[in-house]
């Protein structure tokens, strides 16, 4: 996540599975430019599912970034490729391409 250069933050991630909610995770720190957020728990993704992540900032302006992708693919185990596309959200300032979300990290 993007932060603030001063001050403190209060970060929210909630991850959707549809209309459940299937993770959530919350921090509060001095601010950095960046801000690590990381689930506690893995979270097992499937296929031809839309999934929402809701991001909550408080504690005033923050930094973003620019140059967003609408997908990105990684070729997986087994000859699998794993493909993932990102929508602008419904509401909020972001897009793909101006946003919070620094980058996710995946694994198998």
């Amino acid at each position: 996540m993007f932060g603030r250069s001063e001050g403190f933050m209060s970060v929210s991630i909630l991850l959707f599975d549809g209309d459940s909610l299937i993770a959530k995770t919350q921090i509060k720190q001095r601010s950095a430019i960046e801000i690590p957020v990381i689930f506690p728990k893995p979270i097992a993704l499937n296929r031809d599912i839309i999934y929402t992540l809701v991001v909550h900032m408080s504690g005033g302006h923050t930094y973003y970034g620019v140059g967003g992708v609408s997908s990105a693919n990684r070729q997986m185990s087994g000859q699998r490729n794993l493909k993932i596309t990102f929508h602008d959200p419904v509401c909020g300032k972001t897009t793909i391409q101006k946003g919070q979300i620094l980058g996710i990290i995946l694994h198998e």
